[in-house]
């Protein structure tokens, strides 16, 4: 028998999510949903049982309740709403505007197409179950009843979804739910961005401390090695690449299977391409992964090339295995 919801706020699920982003079904949870309308029905919209009786009696919804959209335009479905504002219209927001930035590894303006194809691959859901007047998270011990009120829907929304990744915004957020031990959420670090404090948990994945060497090696194995033989130091050096991309979440394992990115070459470029991103690599990184040492062949000019020179660089590495 299906539970009734426990969530008031509907997750924005994208259209591909099950496709996977990079490999993985990804979440990402903000903080809270904002209202800084002049309202009388604040007070009431910024409690967890008050918020749920005026899902279709919001003023500011009041000119699309009579219309085809009404059911669109309902307190319950903001977090789509707020998005797809984002994404399809004005493109203005600097939160998400940040994230997708970070996301897709760009600067500058990024385009609606881009915007739409990330976001539709992707869940997102703010965890508190109600408004908030103003921009500021409030700590644990400021709204203790809107964090532990709010907390059974993101469980019943972990149990519907299975994310495998999911990025929490904000360190109040993250310290609760590290602090609670939800089963299965692992906290994997916080994301290297300056606009924004990000913190990155896997669900259902083991912590890499807990995968085996054994393990570690069969999946090298049946990723790169294919039939090719490779002298010892070409193969430590790849088991090393592994190693990183598993810590980085970009290949995981249950315990039984490892899981990498479909529709993606699994090479040792993409992978090194991927870990640059996400350890913010120098090139002395790679030298000291790849066993250069100080003597590099390597430009360390290149510290700040972009993705696309790395990916270049690194493949004239492999071209010489």
């Amino acid at each position: 028998m299906k539970q009734p919801r426990k969530y008031f706020f509907q997750p924005r699920v994208g259209t591909h999510y099950c496709r996977k982003w990079q490999g993985f079904r990804t979440l990402v949870v903000g903080v809270h949903l904002m209202c800084e309308e002049e309202c009388s029905f604040i007070p009431q919209c910024c409690t967890l049982g008050g918020v749920r009786l005026m899902d279709d009696r919001c003023p500011l919804y009041a000119p699309h309740r009579a219309g085809a959209m009404a059911p669109y335009y309902r307190l319950s479905n903001c977090n789509a709403i707020e998005l797809e504002t984002y994404i399809y219209k004005d493109g203005k927001s600097p939160a998400f505007s940040s994230f997708t930035k970070y996301l897709l590894g760009e600067r500058g303006n990024v385009s609606q197409e881009r915007r739409a194809a990330l976001w539709e691959h992707l869940a997102f859901y703010n965890f508190m179950q109600c408004f908030r007047p103003d921009s500021d998270t409030p700590a644990f011990a400021e709204a203790p009843e809107i964090y532990e009120g709010s907390l059974p829907a993101f469980r019943q929304l972990l149990a519907e979804l299975q994310p495998q990744i999911l990025y929490v915004w904000g360190n109040e957020l993250s310290a609760y739910l590290r602090q609670k031990r939800i089963k299965g959420l692992t906290y994997e670090g916080e994301a290297d961005m300056q606009a924004m404090y990000i913190h990155k948990f896997a669900y259902n994945c083991l912590p890499y401390s807990e995968v085996s060497e054994e393990q570690v090696d069969a999946c090298f194995k049946s990723l790169f090695v294919r039939g090719k033989e490779m002298d010892a130091s070409t193969l430590q050096a790849l088991l090393r690449v592994l190693k990183l991309a598993m810590k980085a979440r970009f290949v995981t394992c249950n315990g039984e299977q490892f899981a990498v990115p479909r529709g993606k070459k699994m090479s040792v470029a993409y992978l090194c391409s991927m870990l640059r991103r996400a350890y913010d690599f120098r090139w002395q990184d790679f030298d000291a992964l790849f066993g250069y040492g100080e003597a590099s062949s390597l430009d360390h000019a290149h510290a700040d090339c972009a993705p696309l020179d790395d990916k270049r660089l690194i493949d004239s590495w492999v071209d010489r295995l």
